[in-house]
């Protein structure tokens, strides 16, 4: 319920950020805003700032802006529709940057009060690291830890020994082939010890079988940098991101053309509330960074040339801007309006494959 909870918290800012990117760069050119909502109707309470009507609603699933002349040719000096390419091409990417750059801010506060990082090759010069620990990442099927140990356990020591370096784990282990080692397992605060005896696997794109557990290590690590170094670094973080989710999409797009299973899993509203749910135990530090990655989905998913979106209305912009002159506006919004729908209905394909999934009945989500 918690991370119900968060996850509608979380949607609804990131998404209350995003409309107000667009809210505020049609003012500062001197677009007219007809309102400006939080939340979705039904509404509960309606202002008016100037002449843009500001509306709290009932709905608490982030917000919506009604610009003026946006989705019909009103010649106003103040009209959307009036103003150049690039001015119109600005509000709508707003929302976008908006996003992006909420992620960076929150990286950058990440980094400098310390986020998780992987640091099994080192942590990076001039960082501060605590609460170093060797994550469990993955476990090979029908391997001595499967059924025994899980994704994201900490292996704190073995038969008492603690490791600094996962150098030193490993070289432990394969010094105990064959032999019972008692492993002791962190998990959520709370400990438990098990025996396990390291044994000769086949690993796939490894020519010689590996000595282990069958458990893939990661150390973990809580990484602070200085405060000069945080924004840098929570940049560098929002790029190499989003440049992450591009290459993952464009490859399953073309195992999907080769006629190869996509190799990615989509996750609606149920699946991503589930996640944050499993977040949320983690601690602050750890949903700060899913926020942040959250954001950057967000802006990413926008930025697609499809209809509804904010990259389909930038693709109308560039069209116009190419054969100079508009496409007709009952045609654009028709196809957004198309579009919005067909979005609707993949939204509810997506959360029924999410709840099957995740061998949930409908009544328990309530």
């Amino acid at each position: 319920m918690l991370g119900v909870l968060v996850f509608i918290l979380t949607l609804f800012l990131l998404v209350l950020v995003h409309e107000y990117g667009h809210y505020a760069t049609a003012r500062f050119f001197k677009v007219g805003v007809e309102e400006f909502g939080i939340g979705f109707p039904p509404a509960i309470a309606r202002w008016a700032k100037g002449k843009t009507v500001i509306s709290l609603n009932w709905i608490p699933l982030g917000g919506f802006v009604r610009i003026k002349g946006e989705d019909e040719n009103d010649r106003s000096p103040d009209s959307f529709s009036v103003q150049p390419v690039y001015k119109r091409a600005l509000i709508i990417a707003a929302g976008v940057i908006m996003n992006a750059l909420v992620a960076v801010a929150l990286f950058s506060i990440g980094f400098g009060i310390g986020m998780p990082q992987d640091i099994t090759d080192g942590a990076p010069a001039a960082t501060t690291v605590t609460s170093a620990t060797h994550r469990v990442m993955a476990v090979v099927p029908d391997a001595p830890a499967d059924g025994v140990i899980a994704d994201g356990d900490s292996m704190v020591a073995l038969d008492g020994h603690t490791f600094s370096s996962l150098q030193d784990l490993q070289g432990y282990v394969r010094a105990h082939a064959d032999q019972p080692v008692a492993v002791t397992i962190s998990k959520e605060g709370t400990q438990r010890t098990v025996t396990l005896t390291p044994t000769a696997l086949a690993i796939e794109g490894t020519a010689e079988p590996v000595i282990g557990f069958g458990v893939q290590l990661s150390t973990i690590g809580i990484v602070r940098y200085p405060w000069y170094q945080a924004p840098v670094e929570g940049l560098k973080m929002t790029g190499e991101s989003f440049v992450l989710i591009v290459t993952t999409l464009g490859n399953a797009l073309g195992n999907l053309v080769r006629g190869s299973p996509a190799g990615i899993d989509i996750a609606g509203p149920v699946g991503i509330a589930v996640v944050t749910g499993n977040v949320v135990h983690l601690g602050f530090l750890y949903l700060l960074q899913f926020v942040a990655l959250l954001s950057i989905n967000l802006s990413f998913v926008n930025l697609l040339p499809l209809p509804a979106l904010d990259g389909g209305r930038l693709l109308f912009i560039l069209i116009e801007a190419v054969r100079r002159k508009p496409v007709p506006s009952h045609v654009e919004s028709r196809i957004h309006q198309i579009g919005f729908s067909f979005l609707l209905l993949l939204v509810l394909v997506v959360t029924f494959f999410d709840i099957s999934r995740l061998h949930l009945a409908v009544p328990h989500l309530w």
